[in-house]
């Protein structure tokens, strides 16, 4: 007859005193590595790594510790606090709003499946489960239901990508499942725009308030009339942004750009998936139709599109994201300009025998990359150069597939270290001239830019023909682009399939394969 053993339970604080003290036994050689020289760097490079995965696992038991205080706890426990959020200010002395953040990261740990294994494991840091705290407590309760529901593509995105990139996309997902909530607060947000000068002794104070759009041209327009300093150039960059509007004021006055076709609107590229395109079309057409109130527009634009889920937001260059309010409004006076993606999320077929990336090259890499490549670095693409893979004194040609963008600094990087990239499906891979590996980067977790899952068709919805000639938004000046017709009814063809093929007909006549998403801006 087999006898189990007994176990004792050994009590919690006499762990936690245990590793109390293996902690602070590891803060005082910390302390004293400096002293043993030249070697104290690598082996502090070494231990950093551990040390995180140490960090890692104490915020998780941590929040577990704060799940069951919050759970459990009772009035007397809590010395007569009114709850358990006070309780926890007044004894870390951190203040309410840590506190509360850590009871929210606790929570999103419980809530969401397989979040805390991967943050335990080190798949994933702290950092990105504080994003998926953050972005649930901006949710509504329902949004938030689905977003659990959605956990397993969450703790991917936390394994794949850097925590930047990682709450853009958590972010999105969230806007795209609020897109009626988002076109409220923009809304809200532009009837709040205002622009207030103000004499002041000597002078005279600037104040405002612009919606994210708006905002976004006007820092599109100070920027292109900002140059990079020079290294004698001792202005502060609040003083350069005041000598670029003047710069504006004084180029409208001297130029008349409020003379009939005299204006040039600044070139805000705005960056819309064929899904989202169809589903603001659908909206146009409810809106002319007169047959829903504006506030439930999109909502009931999506009841109709046949669409499965809701489209993302469209976006910015930057990852601003735009309501489809503020979309709508935007498109209607813009150029419309077509760029087919293959099914690794790069443009097809814009390269340029030129020396330099400019214009539509320069574009195409920037929208291709969306933020510098170098692994981990989330720098915006709009902040960001081109640099040649292969160096145009080696014959390597300005176009898509040689290009890659790099901030300033990491470009310096590659130039100094001979950094060697190779492109790879979806992304690029980084090694040293040793070899050594460096890390890569991908676009295929970007949902703006990747494909559909193989196999996945659109979906046969109706809806108005983008080949209309009387389009409410101006054709493009190339004759490959056709401008959507928002008051046609509908003529009785598949929208997103009939879509695709007006967007892939130019003088070709070519025709979308079902893996190439189309983009518009």
């Amino acid at each position: 007859m087999a006898v189990e053993p007994l176990v004792s339970e050994v009590p919690l604080q006499d762990v936690v005193a245990r590793a109390s003290s293996v902690i602070r036994e590891l803060a005082e050689r910390s302390l004293n590595l400096s002293s043993r020289g030249p070697l104290a760097g690598p082996v502090a490079l070494a231990a950093l790594g551990q040390v995180d995965q140490l960090v890692a696992t104490l915020e998780v038991a941590r929040s577990s510790l704060l799940s069951v205080a919050s759970s459990h706890a009772t009035s007397a426990d809590l010395g007569g606090e009114r709850n358990f959020a006070s309780w926890r200010s007044r004894t870390t002395r951190e203040g309410r709003a840590r506190a509360e953040s850590q009871i929210k990261l606790a929570r999103v740990l419980d809530d969401v499946p397989g979040l805390r294994e991967a943050v335990t494991d080190g798949a994933a840091t702290p950092a990105h489960a504080e994003a998926v705290a953050q972005v649930f407590g901006k949710a509504s309760e329902a949004t938030r239901d689905r977003l659990v529901h959605l956990a397993q593509e969450i703790v991917d995105g936390a394994r794949d990508v850097p925590v930047p990139t990682f709450r853009r996309q958590l972010e999105a997902k969230q806007a795209a499942l609020e897109a009626e909530e988002m076109d409220h607060s923009y809304e809200a947000s532009r009837a709040r725009r205002y622009l207030r000068l103000t004499n002041r002794q000597g002078g005279v104070s600037i104040e405002g308030f612009l919606d994210a759009a708006s905002g976004a041209t006007l820092r599109t327009a100070l920027d292109a009339v900002t140059p990079v300093p020079s290294r004698d150039d001792d202005r502060t960059a609040e003083q350069r942004g005041a000598d670029a509007l003047l710069l504006l004021a004084g180029r409208a006055l001297t130029t008349g750009f409020d003379k009939v076709g005299a204006q040039v609107r600044p070139h805000l590229s705005v960056l819309v998936r064929e899904d989202t395109w169809h589903l603001l079309l659908e909206r146009r057409k409810l809106a002319a139709e007169g047959c829903t109130r504006p506030a439930h527009l999109t909502s009931a634009a999506f009841g109709q599109s046949g669409l499965e889920q809701e489209p993302p937001l469209a976006q910015l260059l930057d990852g601003t994201l735009l309501p489809f309010a503020a979309l709508d409004l935007m498109a209607c006076d813009s150029m419309v300009q077509r760029v087919v993606l293959d099914a690794a999320g790069s443009p097809i077929n814009l390269g340029r025998e030129e020396r330099t990336y400019t214009k539509d090259a320069r574009r195409a890499v920037l929208t291709r990359d969306r933020h510098c490549q170098w692994p981990g670095c989330a720098l915006r693409a709009t902040w960001s150069e081109v640099h040649h893979i292969i160096p145009w004194a080696d014959q390597g040609t300005t176009d898509l597939a040689n290009g890659i963008t790099l901030c300033s600094n990491h470009h310096h990087i590659v130039h100094n270290r001979g950094v060697k990239i190779t492109a790879k499906p979806g992304g690029f891979t980084f090694r040293e001239q040793n070899g050594r590996w460096l890390g890569e980067t991908t676009r295929l977790h970007d949902e703006l830019l990747v494909p559909r899952p193989p196999g996945a068709r659109s979906p046969d919805v109706r809806g108005p023909d983008l080949r209309t000639p009387d389009a409410r938004i101006p054709e493009a000046r190339s004759p490959d682009v056709r401008g959507p017709d928002s008051r046609t009814p509908d003529a009785g063809g598949a929208a997103l399939p009939k879509m695709r093929q007006d967007l892939g007909a130019g003088s070709d006549d070519t025709v979308l394969p079902d893996d190439c998403p189309a983009l518009l801006w």
